[in-house]
């Protein structure tokens, strides 16, 4: 059931996840540029943080980036290239429990149904109550109760297709994103040699 102005509250998955339901420019400054400058900078931030994972047998050219201090009307998770640079592909995502303010709350505790932050694995896929999911291994203390808490990677029909003028659905911890970016996503992790790393902001 939906209400107006409130989360959309659906049966639970199988794994325990619920649903509930720019850059300035300026006059020198061409799109191209810009785009690059946003490119760079995400990249950048992921590399950061995948630093200390890096050498462990992931995927080295490919990660996943979740920036959930954005608004979550606005694309949250990206596909990097990290040795170009570049953002191959981009979508909506909903978050956890957030605070009267609306800001996402964190947090590695079972039954917290917050996202949670850090560096994950995305392992094995299987088949959920929602159709194809992929499990998450969290590789630090902020996350590694990810698995247990069956925190997935998943698609929703909530989450829309494109970024739009009001907040989506919220989830209870899982990334969740729209089923069609769950198939690109899908392409890069069923065809990659090595794990993929998951990085949530």
């Amino acid at each position: 059931m939906h209400q107006q102005n409130s989360p959309s509250r659906l049966a639970a998955s199988a794994v325990g996840c619920l649903l509930f339901g720019s850059v300035l420019i300026s006059s020198c400054t061409t799109d191209t540029d810009s785009n690059l400058r946003v490119d760079d900078e995400l990249v950048t931030r992921c590399l950061t943080a995948l630093k200390t994972h890096q050498k462990q047998g992931f995927n080295r050219n490919i990660a996943f980036y979740v920036d959930l201090t954005r608004p979550s009307n606005e694309n949250r998770f990206f596909v990097l290239d990290l040795q170009r640079n570049q953002v191959l592909a981009k979508g909506l995502c909903c978050n956890g429990r957030t605070d009267t303010q609306g800001n996402v709350l964190y947090s590695n505790r079972n039954g917290s149904n917050c996202s949670s932050h850090g560096v994950a694995k995305v392992s094995y896929r299987y088949r959920g109550q929602f159709g194809k999911a992929y499990k998450l291994e969290g590789l630090e203390r902020s996350n590694s109760n990810m698995f247990s808490r069956a925190v997935v990677l998943h698609a929703h029909g909530c989450i829309p297709d494109a970024p739009q003028q009001t907040p989506i659905c919220v989830s209870e911890g899982c990334p969740t994103v729209n089923p069609a970016f769950l198939e690109t996503l899908a392409g890069y992790i069923d065809h990659s040699a090595k794990p993929i790393l998951l990085y949530i902001e």
